[in-house]
């Protein structure tokens, strides 16, 4: 029902029952030994370099998989190698959210194309050719 006629369910419902999936899944996970459960102790850490966002982001969080449901933490080296100051508390995982979308759907990089007339965007089909 939920993935055919979703609609027939009343919206509070299905919010209720999508937090009762996630705990569900949450206990699961536990009980196999992988624990979710969001704490600074197992979250994933990845160093991006801010000029470099999208290639970092792939790379250093693509091998993580299933564990992506648990803590992210985001440190942003600058052009020198260096470490930027800050505690990632949400707000950095935020802004490397917002500049990796950036980065992949700008048609500069090649991923999308855009039409001529409404600015739409849509996969690159001959993307790979040129890498």
């Amino acid at each position: 029902i939920l993935i055919e006629i979703p609609f027939v369910i009343p919206f509070k419902l299905r919010v209720k029952l999508f937090y009762a999936l996630i705990e569900y899944e949450k206990d699961q996970l536990e009980s196999s030994g992988s624990s979710i459960r969001i704490n600074r102790g197992n979250a994933i850490r990845a160093r991006i370099r801010r000029d470099n966002i999208l290639d970092d982001g792939y790379r250093g969080l693509n091998r993580y998989s299933s564990e992506l449901k648990t803590l992210i933490q985001i440190e942003f080296e600058n052009k020198y190698g260096e470490i930027e100051a800050g505690i990632d508390g949400g707000g950095i995982f935020k802004e490397f959210l917002n500049e990796l979308i950036r980065d992949a759907f700008d048609p500069e990089r090649g991923l999308f194309l855009q039409t001529e007339y409404q600015n739409e965007l849509y996969p690159n089909p001959n993307y790979f050719i040129f890498q």
